[in-house]
């Protein structure tokens, strides 16, 4: 296949995965959970910086776990305009742990909270979570620091009392962000029964919208959702999503992928400059070209609102990029 004949677009944002090692064991996880670190951090933040990229996600698994986090992040401060961090929370349970956010003027933050006390726990594999990731939202309110909380949304969380029970708790912390995740089956959640029919996804999420709304929370969906499969008054929450456009994801290889859901690779950066790798390769033509998406979705005049769903979901579902998402009966 020919390399596309268009320039890439400008990369905004990237992930960037600094380590696969994690101090919890989410059933949901995307990731492996392997102890593998990111070979090359400081290389892959110059050739990102050399790219023109704006802004910077460290990720993981857990990315405080890496050996030279508090250096990374000073690094890429002085490389990009934003630099943002998500972790599960519990490395910066204190003050103290807390500093080394502030001190860099990380952005923001997002600490993951996926319900109440035992849901919680339950769920990320390791009693006392909680209680940690709830001071470290806590720690970074009152640092200043612009903080949001991630919530994968699934058939262990979505019941309506736990759903509100935790967005009264962001509210107490002073969190003023939440984000929620659909669960998507793949990594260590690649066989776990947590997927929501659709009945249950849209219940959970009118109740959600009820509650932030109520609290002064803003929601976001961070995957996309199709459209077309979501009833009018929750189809505002449908996010276009531009992964594979202007955003992508790096590994601990340096692989630049797509998404980390998705864990299609377009190249190495390591190898070869991000322009390079994106012009090279024919996925990314193919999104550019919306060949990633199934006919029907290329035709549907909500294209624009949701960009045709999941990428990631659609390839766990159905094993085909271009497949459809759909929200499961």
């Amino acid at each position: 296949m020919p390399a596309p004949a268009f320039f890439p677009l400008p990369v905004t944002r990237v992930e960037v995965e600094l380590t696969e090692a994690c101090n919890l064991r989410c059933a949901f996880c995307y990731n492996s959970c392997a102890p593998r670190e990111s070979r090359d951090p400081e290389g892959i933040l110059h050739r990102l910086a050399d790219a023109g990229v704006m802004e910077l996600i460290f990720t993981g698994g857990e990315p405080a776990l890496h050996s030279r986090f508090p250096a990374l992040l000073k690094l890429a401060g002085s490389l990009f305009a934003r630099v943002m961090v998500q972790s599960n929370g519990t490395l910066f349970a204190t003050a103290q742990a807390l500093d080394v956010l502030r001190q860099n003027a990380v952005f923001c933050v997002n600490f993951s909270l996926h319900g109440p006390e035992a849901v919680h726990d339950a769920l990320v594999g390791r009693p006392g979570s909680f209680a940690e990731t709830r001071a470290a939202l806590e720690h970074a309110v009152r640092a200043g620091i612009r903080a949001a909380s991630n919530l994968v949304l699934n058939s262990r969380n979505a019941r309506p009392d736990v759903l509100r029970e935790t967005v009264d708790i962001l509210a107490a912390t002073g969190c003023e962000e939440m984000t929620i995740t659909r669960f998507i089956p793949t990594g260590l959640g690649k066989d776990k029964p947590l997927q929501l029919g659709a009945d249950a996804f849209i219940s959970a999420l009118r109740v959600l919208v009820e509650a932030t709304d109520s609290r002064g929370i803003a929601l976001l969906l961070a995957n996309s959702a199709p459209a077309c499969q979501l009833p009018q008054d929750l189809q505002h929450l449908c996010n276009r999503c531009s992964f594979g456009h202007d955003k992508f994801y790096i590994d601990v290889q340096g692989q630049v992928m797509v998404c980390g859901m998705g864990r299609h690779v377009l190249g190495n950066l390591l190898e070869t400059p991000l322009c390079d790798v994106l012009h090279g390769a024919d996925l990314y033509a193919r999104y550019r070209t919306l060949a990633h998406l199934p006919e029907k979705c290329r035709a549907c005049p909500m294209l624009e609102d949701c960009g045709g769903g999941c990428r990631a979901a659609a390839f766990a579902r159905a094993n085909e990029i271009d497949a459809e998402d759909v929200l499961l009966g």
